[in-house]
């Protein structure tokens, strides 16, 4: 399959020393708490009983960072014991920041605890039932109050929603969270360490439990605290290879993608054609874009041309080429002219190159965590200009 990367869970032992400025391998099995499991969960704590995980997002689903995040890969878990609420665990406190990973490791060992690994955190966030968020399936801005990143750090407990099915609570909305897991993607950068959790402006993106972002473990930040964990450690890491490669290059038209084209087409294709009255869609050129690692999406430009004369519905259909069908991921439109594709500046960005009788335009196609978005025309001379604005008062 073309884009897929190669990848391992790595069973590590051993750690390299956070003073060093290295991010440790794994925690050791000498470490405090972590030998053995108690019988019921310490005050505080609550049980992630053994499981499957099924680790990063599957491929087509959205959102999706592929560069970042397993494919929906199955990792077998032992039980352990984790912090209900970010350090120091109480509700209604503000959880501790402005601490390095040795410190945060230093935090927990002196509660004969530990550090979670990043795998030990997304199992504890995605429940026996491995949803997307921790609450569920689908996004719900409300219940852990992401997408809008408040000027200081709220308290913890406070958001009954925000709340895993393993009763595990405030995983996001908060702060980042330290794990003791080395950021294994591509990078040979031993320093950099994978932390969970947190909020930005895409809550969509960042509220998932396997959203992931790298952090250097000497940093200590006002927006990074952690939570601990309890048992036996374990073991597994993610290592995954990422793949790049040329961001756009043309390839031959194939008419093995063309009929999975015209077997699921883009629903604005759909429209397009339809508001046409345009016959079926014939492919006239394919490119294949990489706009992150371990992303590419075949492109096919063409038009389809009203049998009664008239103009053409014309433009690039975007899909994920899988096994044995291909997914439609979005359609933009070049109107009448057959479209030109041309890449500059960011690897994520593409602009279609088309034209009406407003002339020529340009518009812009960006990828962001799996999605396609398609922006307005974007006309040439200052007469077009006028005419579009004209146009959509109208409309």
């Amino acid at each position: 399959m073309r884009g897929c990367a190669a990848l391992a869970l790595l069973a590590l032992a051993g750690c390299k020393s956070p003073a060093s400025g290295g991010a440790p391998a794994a925690a050791s099995s000498e470490q405090a708490g972590s030998t053995t499991l108690p019988s019921s969960p310490p005050k505080g704590m609550v049980l992630v009983p053994g499981g499957v995980l099924l680790a990063g997002t599957e491929p087509g689903k959205v959102p999706r960072a592929p560069e970042r995040e397993m494919p929906g890969a199955q990792v077998v878990m032992k039980p352990f014991f984790i912090d209900e609420l970010p350090y120091p665990n109480e509700p209604g406190a503000i959880p501790r920041t402005g601490v390095t990973l040795a410190e945060a490791q230093a935090a927990c060992e002196a509660q004969q605890k530990r550090l979670c690994s990043e795998l030990e955190w997304e199992r504890a966030c995605k429940g026996p039932n491995n949803t997307a968020y921790p609450y569920g399936e689908r996004y719900q801005q409300a219940a852990c109050h992401t997408g809008r990143v408040p000027p200081a750090v709220p308290p913890v407990g406070i958001s009954p929603g925000c709340k895993s099915a393993f009763g595990v609570r405030d995983t996001h909305g908060t702060v980042w969270e330290w794990t003791d897991s080395p950021y294994g993607r591509g990078t040979t950068d031993a320093a950099l360490v994978a932390v969970r959790g947190g909020n930005s402006a895409e809550g969509d993106v960042v509220g998932r439990c396997a959203n992931v972002e790298s952090r250097r473990a000497t940093e200590a930040r006002p927006d990074r605290g952690f939570r601990c964990c309890m048992g036996p450690r374990n073991l597994g890491e993610v290592t995954l290879d990422v793949v790049r490669g040329e961001v756009l290059r043309s390839v031959s038209v194939a008419p093995k993608l063309e009929a999975a084209l015209l077997a699921a087409p883009p629903d604005d294709l759909v429209d397009a054609l339809a508001s046409r009255a345009a016959g079926r869609f014939k492919v006239a050129h394919v490119w294949r874009w990489r706009p992150v690692g371990n992303e590419e999406l075949v492109l096919q430009s063409g038009c389809g041309h009203p049998k009664a004369g008239g103009h053409a519905a014309c433009g690039v259909a975007i899909g994920r080429e899988g096994v044995e069908a291909l997914a439609p991921v979005g359609f933009a439109s070049s109107s009448w002219w057959l479209p030109t594709m041309h890449q500059e500046g960011a690897e994520t960005e593409l602009w279609v190159i088309g034209g009406d009788e407003l002339g020529a335009f340009r518009r812009r196609v960006r990828y962001s965590s799996g999605r396609v978005i398609v922006g307005d025309p974007e006309y040439k001379t200052e007469e077009g200009k006028k005419k579009r604005k004209k146009k959509r008062s109208r409309e």
